[in-house]
């Protein structure tokens, strides 16, 4: 069953990927304007220089971030990667990586336990995809809005079910871990709505308390650090969840960097070391039969 999901994952996140390509592919489609359209635009730059000449700096901008990445050759290759595949990859993964967590919760269902899964993670997912909604309708990227929609439907589905099955301490204490996040969450979408006036200041701090939210969800699963290391046991760390979380980090370090947005850069960097961590230690202590598992 877990091969057959594997596949179903997949198929779901190309099937995202692709769409996400098409809908963003406004570059590709400009490349390909008729004549008639390429004259309207130097029509428009004759009649109004100013702004011509500040779309030419920016354009001319862009080129030189863009040599600087590659090291001088082949821009339009390197546009490409950081622009479309990379968002787009990183979009399909994200994904892919809040899936990862569906057949463990559905085998805790099944069992009517959680067992040893650590239901801290579930919460901060859906925090953490609702503040990335946020930052995706401030800056209006369809990236982030398309990789965190999914995500934040199955953070709450994956919560739900261990505000159901958890056992009573650790059910209390994720209520209260739910309350928090969702008053933070409702305190920020009023500043960015009603207080703050310029764009730079809403796409500011919407972007930290998204970051914000992200180093929470990437060291949600530490929190039970001490239990794995004094058991030997990482069965409370899902390692597909852990490699997706690391494959996902990378790409939207990389898809940062390139478009220059240090708040989608840097802190999923630091996400992609966590999760590195978080693989070494299902690695180096192997996780242990439970009743949850077994079933």
């Amino acid at each position: 069953r877990s091969v057959v999901f594997g596949v179903w994952t997949m198929r779901v996140a190309v099937a995202l990927a692709v769409a996400l390509a098409c809908a963003c592919s406004g570059g590709v489609d400009a490349l390909q304007r008729p004549a008639a359209s390429r004259a309207a635009s130097s029509f428009h730059a004759k009649t109004f220089p100013g702004r011509a000449h500040q779309v030419q700096a920016s354009k001319v901008s862009r080129r030189e971030q863009l040599t600087r990445l590659r090291g001088g050759a082949d821009m339009s290759a390197m546009a490409l990667f950081t622009d479309k595949i990379a968002p787009t990859l990183g979009t399909a993964i994200a994904n892919g990586m809040f899936l990862s967590g569906v057949p463990a919760i559905q085998a805790a269902r099944k069992a009517g336990t959680m067992g040893s899964l650590n239901p801290v993670p579930f919460a901060m997912i859906f925090a953490n995809c609702v503040a990335w909604l946020s930052y995706g309708f401030v800056t209006k990227n369809p990236y982030v809005f398309y990789s965190n929609a999914l995500g934040s439907m199955l953070g709450l589905y994956m919560t739900m079910t261990g505000v159901r099955l958890a056992e009573p301490k650790a059910r209390v204490s994720l209520e209260r871990l739910v309350l928090v996040l969702g008053s933070i969450l409702v305190a920020s979408g009023y500043i960015v709505s009603s207080v703050l006036t310029t764009f730079e200041a809403r796409r500011t701090f919407s972007g930290l308390v998204a970051n914000g939210m992200l180093m929470l969800y990437y060291g949600a699963p530490l929190t039970a650090l001490s239990e794995v290391i004094k058991k030997r046991d990482s069965s409370s760390l899902l390692w597909p969840l852990a490699f997706m979380s690391l494959v996902n980090g990378s790409l939207w370090a990389v898809y940062g960097s390139a478009v220059n947005d240090m708040l989608i850069s840097i802190p999923n960097a630091i996400g992609a070391v966590f999760s590195l961590f978080q693989l070494s230690l299902c690695v180096l202590l192997p996780a242990k039969k439970t009743a949850a598992s077994a079933a």
